[in-house]
Protein backbone atom coordinates (compact mmCIF):
# COMPACT_ATOMS: atom_id res chain seq x y z
CA UNK A 1 0.00 0.00 0.00
CA UNK A 2 1.45 3.96 -0.90
CA UNK A 3 0.18 6.46 1.02
CA UNK A 4 -2.21 8.57 0.17
CA UNK A 5 -1.95 12.60 -1.44
CA UNK A 6 -2.23 13.83 2.05
CA UNK A 7 0.37 11.92 3.98
CA UNK A 8 -0.02 8.80 5.96
CA UNK A 9 -3.34 10.10 7.18
CA UNK A 10 -4.81 10.16 4.10
CA UNK A 11 -6.57 6.93 1.90
CA UNK A 12 -3.91 4.82 0.69
CA UNK A 13 -3.45 3.99 -3.34
CA UNK A 14 -3.40 0.38 -4.08
CA UNK A 15 -0.41 0.18 -5.98
CA UNK A 16 2.76 2.43 -7.31
CA UNK A 17 0.78 3.51 -10.15
CA UNK A 18 -1.94 4.93 -8.74
CA UNK A 19 0.16 6.77 -6.80
CA UNK A 20 2.78 7.83 -9.56
CA UNK A 21 -0.07 9.35 -11.60
CA UNK A 22 -2.22 10.78 -8.67
CA UNK A 23 1.17 12.93 -7.94
CA UNK A 24 1.57 13.47 -11.14
CA UNK A 25 5.21 11.73 -11.74
CA UNK A 26 3.81 9.31 -14.25
CA UNK A 27 2.49 12.23 -16.24
CA UNK A 28 2.52 10.83 -19.51
CA UNK A 29 -0.74 9.66 -20.82
CA UNK A 30 -1.15 11.65 -24.36
CA UNK A 31 2.31 9.78 -25.36
CA UNK A 32 1.13 6.43 -23.86
CA UNK A 33 -2.27 6.55 -25.84
CA UNK A 34 -0.37 8.18 -28.76
CA UNK A 35 1.81 5.17 -28.97
CA UNK A 36 -0.97 2.63 -28.76
CA UNK A 37 -3.16 3.73 -31.15
CA UNK A 38 -0.36 4.36 -33.76
CA UNK A 39 0.37 0.46 -32.98
CA UNK A 40 -3.57 0.05 -33.13
CA UNK A 41 -3.60 2.03 -36.74
CA UNK A 42 -0.83 0.03 -37.97
CA UNK A 43 -2.96 -2.99 -38.26
CA UNK A 44 -0.71 -4.50 -35.37
CA UNK A 45 -2.18 -8.09 -34.01
CA UNK A 46 -3.86 -8.31 -30.87
CA UNK A 47 -1.12 -10.49 -29.21
CA UNK A 48 1.26 -7.79 -30.51
CA UNK A 49 -0.70 -5.14 -28.91
CA UNK A 50 -0.69 -7.19 -25.63
CA UNK A 51 3.25 -7.31 -25.37
CA UNK A 52 3.15 -3.70 -26.10
CA UNK A 53 1.35 -2.79 -23.25
CA UNK A 54 3.32 -4.68 -20.85
CA UNK A 55 6.40 -3.45 -22.58
CA UNK A 56 4.80 -0.01 -21.87
CA UNK A 57 3.84 -1.31 -18.55
CA UNK A 58 7.64 -2.22 -17.61
CA UNK A 59 8.93 1.29 -18.69
CA UNK A 60 6.25 2.78 -15.96
CA UNK A 61 3.59 4.36 -18.83
CA UNK A 62 0.09 4.86 -16.70
CA UNK A 63 -1.58 1.84 -19.53
CA UNK A 64 -4.82 1.97 -17.46
CA UNK A 65 -5.74 4.91 -19.72
CA UNK A 66 -5.35 2.44 -22.32
CA UNK A 67 -7.25 -0.60 -20.58
CA UNK A 68 -9.87 1.26 -19.31
CA UNK A 69 -10.60 2.49 -23.12
CA UNK A 70 -13.42 0.18 -23.87
CA UNK A 71 -12.01 0.62 -27.48
CA UNK A 72 -8.58 0.14 -26.98
CA UNK A 73 -9.03 -2.40 -24.47
CA UNK A 74 -10.77 -4.62 -27.29
CA UNK A 75 -8.54 -4.15 -29.69
CA UNK A 76 -6.23 -7.19 -27.56
CA UNK A 77 -9.04 -9.81 -27.58
CA UNK A 78 -8.54 -12.47 -30.00
CA UNK A 79 -11.70 -13.61 -32.24
CA UNK A 80 -12.01 -16.83 -30.10
CA UNK A 81 -12.49 -14.65 -26.99
CA UNK A 82 -15.90 -13.61 -27.64
CA UNK A 83 -17.94 -16.74 -27.51
CA UNK A 84 -21.61 -14.85 -27.13
CA UNK A 85 -23.62 -13.12 -30.07
CA UNK A 86 -23.99 -10.01 -27.10
CA UNK A 87 -21.28 -7.66 -27.65
CA UNK A 88 -21.48 -5.70 -25.03
CA UNK A 89 -21.10 -8.95 -22.75
CA UNK A 90 -17.33 -9.08 -23.14
CA UNK A 91 -16.82 -11.29 -19.82
CA UNK A 92 -14.92 -14.29 -21.48
CA UNK A 93 -12.76 -11.86 -23.68
CA UNK A 94 -11.81 -9.77 -20.79
CA UNK A 95 -11.15 -12.50 -18.66
CA UNK A 96 -8.94 -14.30 -21.05
CA UNK A 97 -7.28 -10.96 -21.30
CA UNK A 98 -6.03 -10.15 -18.07
CA UNK A 99 -4.87 -14.31 -17.97
CA UNK A 100 -2.61 -13.52 -20.65
CA UNK A 101 -1.35 -10.21 -19.23
CA UNK A 102 -1.36 -11.74 -16.05
CA UNK A 103 1.34 -14.47 -17.66
CA UNK A 104 3.07 -11.86 -19.23
CA UNK A 105 3.94 -9.51 -15.98
CA UNK A 106 4.81 -12.64 -14.09
CA UNK A 107 7.68 -13.28 -16.61
CA UNK A 108 8.87 -10.19 -15.16
CA UNK A 109 8.20 -10.95 -11.64
CA UNK A 110 5.50 -8.34 -11.42
CA UNK A 111 1.37 -8.89 -10.92
CA UNK A 112 -1.48 -6.87 -12.68
CA UNK A 113 -2.07 -5.26 -9.54
CA UNK A 114 1.11 -3.73 -9.66
CA UNK A 115 0.27 -1.92 -12.53
CA UNK A 116 -3.60 -0.78 -11.22
CA UNK A 117 -5.11 -3.43 -13.49
CA UNK A 118 -7.57 -6.04 -11.91
CA UNK A 119 -6.31 -9.95 -11.71
CA UNK A 120 -8.57 -12.03 -13.48
CA UNK A 121 -11.54 -13.64 -11.18
CA UNK A 122 -11.28 -17.30 -10.11
CA UNK A 123 -13.23 -19.29 -13.05
CA UNK A 124 -11.43 -22.37 -12.69
CA UNK A 125 -14.81 -24.32 -12.19
CA UNK A 126 -17.85 -24.36 -13.81
CA UNK A 127 -20.12 -23.02 -11.05
CA UNK A 128 -17.90 -20.17 -10.65
CA UNK A 129 -18.19 -19.49 -14.64
CA UNK A 130 -21.80 -19.66 -13.96
CA UNK A 131 -21.92 -16.97 -11.28
CA UNK A 132 -19.59 -14.35 -13.14
CA UNK A 133 -21.39 -14.73 -16.00
CA UNK A 134 -24.58 -12.91 -14.59
CA UNK A 135 -23.11 -9.80 -12.73
CA UNK A 136 -26.24 -8.57 -10.34
CA UNK A 137 -25.94 -4.58 -12.06
CA UNK A 138 -25.63 -5.90 -15.27
CA UNK A 139 -28.37 -8.12 -14.71
CA UNK A 140 -30.58 -4.78 -13.16
CA UNK A 141 -29.49 -2.55 -16.23
CA UNK A 142 -30.98 -5.94 -18.65
CA UNK A 143 -34.49 -5.75 -16.90
CA UNK A 144 -34.52 -1.83 -17.16
CA UNK A 145 -34.12 -2.12 -20.67
CA UNK A 146 -36.33 -5.03 -21.30
CA UNK A 147 -39.00 -3.24 -19.42
CA UNK A 148 -38.57 -0.52 -21.08
CA UNK A 149 -38.27 -2.04 -24.79
CA UNK A 150 -41.08 -4.69 -24.08
CA UNK A 151 -43.06 -4.01 -21.25
CA UNK A 152 -45.73 -6.47 -19.73
CA UNK A 153 -49.36 -6.65 -20.06
CA UNK A 154 -50.90 -7.21 -17.14
CA UNK A 155 -51.72 -10.67 -17.29
CA UNK A 156 -47.76 -11.41 -17.32
CA UNK A 157 -47.33 -8.66 -14.50
CA UNK A 158 -49.86 -10.54 -12.31
CA UNK A 159 -47.54 -13.73 -13.74
CA UNK A 160 -44.36 -11.78 -12.54
CA UNK A 161 -45.03 -11.25 -9.57
CA UNK A 162 -46.55 -14.27 -8.11
CA UNK A 163 -43.01 -16.33 -9.82
CA UNK A 164 -40.59 -14.26 -8.33
CA UNK A 165 -42.77 -14.41 -5.06
CA UNK A 166 -42.69 -17.80 -4.75
CA UNK A 167 -38.91 -17.68 -5.99
CA UNK A 168 -37.92 -15.82 -2.91
CA UNK A 169 -40.16 -17.25 -0.53
CA UNK A 170 -38.68 -20.96 -1.10
CA UNK A 171 -35.79 -22.20 0.78
CA UNK A 172 -32.97 -25.05 -0.12
CA UNK A 173 -33.82 -27.23 3.02
CA UNK A 174 -38.40 -27.13 1.79
CA UNK A 175 -39.50 -29.38 -0.51
CA UNK A 176 -39.13 -28.85 -3.90
CA UNK A 177 -41.96 -26.51 -5.81
CA UNK A 178 -43.16 -26.44 -9.60
CA UNK A 179 -44.45 -24.31 -11.33
CA UNK A 180 -46.17 -24.42 -14.83
CA UNK A 181 -46.43 -21.42 -17.30
CA UNK A 182 -49.08 -22.40 -20.26
CA UNK A 183 -49.78 -20.76 -23.32
CA UNK A 184 -49.88 -20.64 -26.92
CA UNK A 185 -46.97 -20.20 -29.55
CA UNK A 186 -46.51 -16.05 -29.31
CA UNK A 187 -48.44 -15.50 -26.18
CA UNK A 188 -45.33 -14.15 -24.23
CA UNK A 189 -44.05 -17.61 -22.01
CA UNK A 190 -40.68 -16.68 -23.46
CA UNK A 191 -40.54 -12.80 -22.46
CA UNK A 192 -41.75 -13.13 -19.18
CA UNK A 193 -39.30 -15.89 -18.77
CA UNK A 194 -36.62 -13.35 -19.44
CA UNK A 195 -38.12 -10.23 -17.35
CA UNK A 196 -38.26 -12.47 -14.28
CA UNK A 197 -34.76 -13.90 -14.90
CA UNK A 198 -32.90 -10.78 -15.50
CA UNK A 199 -34.77 -9.03 -12.21
CA UNK A 200 -34.01 -12.40 -9.78
CA UNK A 201 -30.42 -12.70 -11.19
CA UNK A 202 -30.64 -8.52 -10.54
CA UNK A 203 -31.09 -9.51 -6.62
CA UNK A 204 -29.29 -11.54 -3.84
CA UNK A 205 -30.48 -13.42 -1.37
CA UNK A 206 -30.41 -13.23 2.13
CA UNK A 207 -27.11 -14.17 2.50
CA UNK A 208 -25.82 -11.64 0.43
CA UNK A 209 -25.36 -14.17 -2.18
CA UNK A 210 -26.73 -13.98 -5.74
CA UNK A 211 -29.83 -16.60 -7.48
CA UNK A 212 -28.68 -18.76 -10.20
CA UNK A 213 -30.79 -19.57 -12.58
CA UNK A 214 -30.39 -21.73 -15.52
CA UNK A 215 -32.88 -22.25 -18.42
CA UNK A 216 -33.06 -25.46 -20.39
CA UNK A 217 -35.03 -26.30 -23.29
CA UNK A 218 -36.36 -29.45 -25.38
CA UNK A 219 -34.43 -28.68 -28.80
CA UNK A 220 -31.04 -26.26 -29.68
CA UNK A 221 -33.57 -24.79 -32.03
CA UNK A 222 -35.92 -23.80 -29.12
CA UNK A 223 -32.75 -22.25 -27.22
CA UNK A 224 -32.55 -20.10 -29.72
CA UNK A 225 -35.23 -18.05 -28.41
CA UNK A 226 -32.47 -16.28 -25.70
CA UNK A 227 -29.38 -15.09 -26.24
CA UNK A 228 -26.54 -17.27 -26.52
CA UNK A 229 -25.16 -19.62 -24.06
CA UNK A 230 -27.84 -18.69 -21.47
CA UNK A 231 -30.21 -21.83 -22.75
CA UNK A 232 -28.81 -25.25 -22.69
CA UNK A 233 -30.90 -28.75 -24.14
CA UNK A 234 -32.29 -30.64 -21.49
CA UNK A 235 -29.83 -33.30 -22.32
CA UNK A 236 -26.85 -31.11 -22.20
CA UNK A 237 -27.08 -29.89 -19.14
CA UNK A 238 -28.88 -32.75 -16.98
CA UNK A 239 -26.08 -35.46 -19.45
CA UNK A 240 -29.12 -37.30 -20.31
CA UNK A 241 -28.47 -40.38 -22.88
CA UNK A 242 -29.87 -39.48 -26.72
CA UNK A 243 -31.25 -42.87 -27.23
CA UNK A 244 -33.23 -44.01 -30.27
CA UNK A 245 -37.12 -45.15 -30.40
CA UNK A 246 -35.79 -48.51 -31.28
CA UNK A 247 -33.38 -48.75 -28.56
CA UNK A 248 -36.26 -47.64 -26.12
CA UNK A 249 -37.96 -50.70 -27.67
CA UNK A 250 -35.60 -53.45 -26.95
CA UNK A 251 -33.64 -51.55 -23.72
CA UNK A 252 -36.48 -52.07 -20.88
CA UNK A 253 -34.11 -50.05 -18.24
CA UNK A 254 -34.84 -46.24 -17.11
CA UNK A 255 -33.12 -43.57 -18.51
CA UNK A 256 -30.60 -42.17 -15.67
CA UNK A 257 -29.25 -38.67 -15.04
CA UNK A 258 -25.68 -39.17 -15.50
CA UNK A 259 -24.92 -35.78 -14.38
CA UNK A 260 -22.73 -37.43 -11.59
CA UNK A 261 -20.08 -38.46 -13.84
CA UNK A 262 -19.10 -34.91 -14.40
CA UNK A 263 -18.14 -33.47 -11.02
CA UNK A 264 -18.69 -29.44 -11.85
CA UNK A 265 -21.60 -30.03 -13.89
CA UNK A 266 -23.23 -31.66 -10.63
CA UNK A 267 -22.26 -28.95 -8.46
CA UNK A 268 -23.58 -26.67 -10.63
CA UNK A 269 -26.87 -28.02 -10.77
CA UNK A 270 -26.61 -28.64 -6.93
CA UNK A 271 -25.87 -24.81 -6.43
CA UNK A 272 -28.69 -23.88 -8.88
CA UNK A 273 -31.57 -22.09 -7.72
CA UNK A 274 -34.34 -22.35 -10.83
CA UNK A 275 -34.29 -23.91 -13.28
CA UNK A 276 -36.72 -22.61 -16.41
CA UNK A 277 -37.46 -25.84 -18.34
CA UNK A 278 -38.82 -24.55 -21.63
CA UNK A 279 -41.18 -26.84 -24.00
CA UNK A 280 -40.76 -28.96 -21.52
CA UNK A 281 -43.58 -31.51 -22.74
CA UNK A 282 -41.97 -32.31 -26.53
CA UNK A 283 -39.03 -33.95 -24.06
CA UNK A 284 -39.72 -37.81 -23.76
CA UNK A 285 -41.53 -37.93 -20.17
CA UNK A 286 -38.56 -40.33 -19.32
CA UNK A 287 -36.25 -37.35 -19.48
CA UNK A 288 -38.61 -35.73 -16.48
CA UNK A 289 -38.48 -39.00 -15.01
CA UNK A 290 -34.63 -38.95 -15.02
CA UNK A 291 -34.19 -35.60 -13.70
CA UNK A 292 -36.67 -36.22 -11.24
CA UNK A 293 -35.15 -39.10 -9.84
CA UNK A 294 -32.18 -37.92 -9.47
CA UNK A 295 -33.47 -34.66 -7.31
CA UNK A 296 -35.24 -37.03 -5.30
CA UNK A 297 -31.93 -39.27 -4.45
CA UNK A 298 -29.98 -35.94 -3.77
CA UNK A 299 -32.73 -34.99 -1.15
CA UNK A 300 -31.96 -38.53 0.35
CA UNK A 301 -28.76 -38.20 0.97
CA UNK A 302 -28.36 -38.30 5.13
CA UNK A 303 -25.53 -34.93 4.43
CA UNK A 304 -27.29 -32.03 5.53
CA UNK A 305 -24.71 -29.93 3.81
CA UNK A 306 -25.89 -31.64 0.50
CA UNK A 307 -29.10 -31.29 1.26
CA UNK A 308 -29.05 -27.66 1.24
CA UNK A 309 -27.18 -27.37 -2.28
CA UNK A 310 -29.70 -29.36 -4.26
CA UNK A 311 -31.72 -27.73 -6.73
CA UNK A 312 -35.20 -27.51 -5.70
CA UNK A 313 -37.38 -24.79 -7.93
CA UNK A 314 -38.33 -25.88 -11.50
CA UNK A 315 -40.79 -24.13 -13.92
CA UNK A 316 -42.16 -25.68 -16.84
CA UNK A 317 -42.85 -24.03 -19.68
CA UNK A 318 -46.12 -25.75 -21.93
CA UNK A 319 -47.44 -24.66 -25.64
CA UNK A 320 -51.11 -24.82 -25.01
CA UNK A 321 -53.83 -21.60 -23.02
CA UNK A 322 -51.86 -19.43 -20.47
CA UNK A 323 -52.50 -19.23 -16.68
CA UNK A 324 -50.53 -20.38 -13.72
CA UNK A 325 -50.87 -23.37 -11.61
CA UNK A 326 -48.30 -25.04 -9.34
CA UNK A 327 -48.68 -28.67 -8.51
CA UNK A 328 -47.29 -30.58 -5.75
CA UNK A 329 -47.11 -33.61 -7.32
CA UNK A 330 -45.18 -33.88 -10.45
CA UNK A 331 -46.17 -37.66 -11.82
CA UNK A 332 -50.12 -36.73 -11.64
CA UNK A 333 -49.30 -33.22 -13.06
CA UNK A 334 -47.15 -35.10 -16.31
CA UNK A 335 -50.14 -37.85 -16.45
CA UNK A 336 -53.31 -35.42 -16.89
CA UNK A 337 -51.18 -34.07 -19.60
CA UNK A 338 -50.30 -37.11 -20.94
CA UNK A 339 -51.58 -36.39 -24.35
CA UNK A 340 -48.47 -34.04 -24.54
CA UNK A 341 -46.11 -36.50 -23.23
CA UNK A 342 -44.62 -38.52 -25.77
CA UNK A 343 -44.25 -42.68 -24.33
CA UNK A 344 -47.42 -42.48 -22.49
Amino acid sequence: MYCGPEGSGSPPFDSFQKAAVALDIANDREECLACFNEAVGDGTSPRTLRALLVTMAMNAFPITVIYEDIVLKATMFEIDWIIRLDQQDDFNANQQLLKDLRDRFAEHGHLPSDHSLPDPQDDSTEKNRFILRYPAEKQRRLYEELSDRRPLNEEQSGIFHTVVTAIKDQQKDADGTFLTLEGSGGAGKTELAKHIMAFIRSQTKADGQPYLIHTVCSTALGAQNYPQGECTTAHSFFVLPVEQEFDKEIDDDCMQCLAATKPQRYELIQAIDVIFWDEAMSNHRECLEAVMNEFDNLKGMRTATIRKHVTNFIILLFNSRLHYRQSSDFDARCQANSSCCPGR
